[in-house]
């Protein structure tokens, strides 16, 4: 019973560190935080926070994959769905991060402000790495599929999986980037957006030797819900 209790305790205890990393990240940046910081925040000595990450930057790692889990999960299920062609795994995949922005849309723009603030590369640099090796085999295995069945037409599947990770990492960097300006003011239209995501899908397509229009990034639904969503957030800020 000692040793349950124990190992129930740490995993507590580091999820305590977990969230206070998390309000942190959102309230000075990685950077600006610290481990005295963190520790204050739990309430525990500075020395604790040695017994759960060997430094600040295996807790930036750790953190992130606890954040990204979930989304995995769901990917994985997805791809052991035998029900569903190559293309419909890739548009779920791609539908269900829709989804979960659309579920948290305060938190995904925040996320995207926290992201790309010169003060949090690391983090970025880090949300990258980690999507890579988290979602590695699953588009790989999609990707297999896909040249069996013949909707995909590359010599290279594995080595693309890193790539079309990499390659949604940038179309992510370019809807932050397009979301910033719209919060700083309104001159960043949909369409604007939407010309910039078919160009994304377009190279995506083309690399993966997929059909023409057969891939969904982001759609004007989603783009309308967003948008609007912003800026009725400015309204209620400029009345408050």
């Amino acid at each position: 019973m000692t040793v349950s209790r124990t190992v129930k305790e740490y995993d507590v205890r580091r999820l305590e560190f977990l969230k206070a990393t998390n309000e942190f990240f959102y309230s000075v940046g990685y950077q600006k935080m610290s481990v005295s910081m963190l520790t204050q925040k739990v309430g525990v000595a500075k020395g604790t926070f040695y017994h759960y990450f060997t430094s600040k930057e295996d807790l930036l790692t750790q953190w992130v994959i606890h954040e990204m889990g979930p989304i995995m999960e769901q990917h994985q299920l997805v791809t052991q769905d035998q029900s569903l062609n190559a293309l419909e795994k890739l548009n779920k995949i791609m539908q269900q991060g829709r989804d979960w922005d659309l579920q948290h849309l305060d938190m995904m723009i925040s996320l995207m402000t926290i992201l790309y603030d010169s003060h949090n590369i690391r983090l970025l640099s880090e949300m990258t790495k980690q999507s890579e090796l988290l979602a590695k085999d699953i588009f790989s295995s999609i990707i297999h599929q896909g040249v069996n069945e013949g909707v995909f037409d590359t010599p290279y599947p594995d080595q693309l999986a890193t790539k079309i990770i990499q390659f949604s990492q940038f179309f992510s960097q370019d809807l932050g980037n397009a979301i910033l300006k719209h919060i700083e003011n309104d001159d960043y239209s949909i369409d604007d957006l939407m010309d910039l995501t078919n160009v994304w899908e377009d190279v995506m397509e083309r690399i993966l030797g997929a059909p023409k229009g057969s891939i969904t990034f982001v759609d004007k639904t989603f783009l309308r819900t967003m948008f609007d969503h912003i800026s009725n957030s400015k309204k209620v800020k400029k009345t408050a």
